[in-house]
């Protein structure tokens, strides 16, 4: 399970959150009744204005067949406002995910990302992780614009790299911007 807390602590509604350099941190979530079988894939970060064709431009809840639906997938932005939600869906699929938009455009940032499901055993759990929201360059250059502010892209796990069982895969391509 690859997720992306990145020692984030909340602030009233909010969290607190070094963006961009901790965006490829792996670290454990937190979360309420999460068992082993529950397999959840959740990328560190996503990039909505790539131009490949899907791969990483849609977060949205990858996992195994042990979760058979999303009781509700939300995402807050840093202050706490809710700026995506979505319920009652299948997993694995993209029209249920987040585009990266807020009214129209990309913003960039870390968001809280909070899945509500029924676990392996069929009680409710919940699991939360920050995920961060980056873009392409004019120039199509991901790498150069966020390594200058600090970020190391070695632990990123992208939407695209979802194994099909829950899991992480590092042989599957990464991010590309062009």
């Amino acid at each position: 399970m690859a997720i992306c807390s990145c020692s984030s602590e909340k602030s009233n509604d909010g969290f607190e959150y070094n963006y961009p350099q901790d965006c490829c941190a792996i670290t454990n979530s937190s979360g309420q009744n999460v068992t082993p079988q529950d397999s959840l894939f959740i990328a560190t970060s996503f990039v909505p204005n790539s131009s490949e064709s899907g791969s990483n431009r849609i977060f949205f809840a990858q996992t195994a067949n042990s979760i058979p639906s999303i009781d509700k997938f939300t995402i807050k932005s840093q202050e706490g406002n809710v700026v995506f939600e979505t319920s009652n869906f299948k997993p694995n699929d993209p029209t249920h995910g987040w585009d990266g938009t807020i009214n129209g455009e990309y913003v960039e940032g870390p968001y809280m990302m909070t899945y509500n499901f029924q676990n392996a055993n069929g009680e409710n759990a919940v699991i939360e992780a920050v995920v961060c929201l980056l873009t392409c360059s004019d120039q199509g250059d991901i790498i150069f614009k966020y390594r200058a502010q600090g970020m190391d892209f070695d632990d990123c796990r992208w939407v695209s790299q979802h194994d099909g069982q829950g899991g992480f895969d590092g042989t599957l391509r990464g991010l590309e911007c062009f």
